[in-house]
């Protein structure tokens, strides 16, 4: 009886610490997160990703297009703005930080929705 008792105090530490553990992961994913500059939205509309590109664009004469990444993750999707030269390569200033941000969003507006149906990037010129 001893050692089923002991076994049983030794499996309810060994989940207890494995939720610790998952807890600190989560506290350092939402950390890092913030560290990132990941701006988190409910929803995004295709005219709002868009007017980034116009209203956002830096001054460098290099850039040629815009590309708007998006992925599927656990939360909705995380979704990127980049801005991109003639050879279809991310820019960045002259600090080496790249043109552009990233969204985790909880859900798109059904015409940027149906835009990504069968695609991960749009590209804009």
């Amino acid at each position: 009886m001893k050692k089923l008792i002991g076994l049983f105090i030794a499996w309810k530490l060994r989940h207890r610490i494995k939720d610790a553990g998952l807890r600190l992961l989560r506290f350092g994913l939402d950390t890092v997160d913030g560290l990132l500059g990941v701006q988190k939205v409910p929803l995004l509309s295709y005219g709002e990703a868009v007017k980034y590109f116009v209203t956002d664009r830096p001054a460098d004469e290099r850039i040629a297009k815009g590309a708007l990444l998006n992925r599927k993750v656990a939360d909705g999707f995380l979704v990127v703005w980049l801005f991109l030269d003639g050879a279809d390569k991310p820019l960045a200033d002259a600090q080496g930080k790249i043109y552009g941000r990233k969204f985790l969003v909880k859900a798109l507006d059904e015409e940027l929705a149906e835009c990504f149906s069968n695609n991960e990037i749009l590209v804009f010129e």
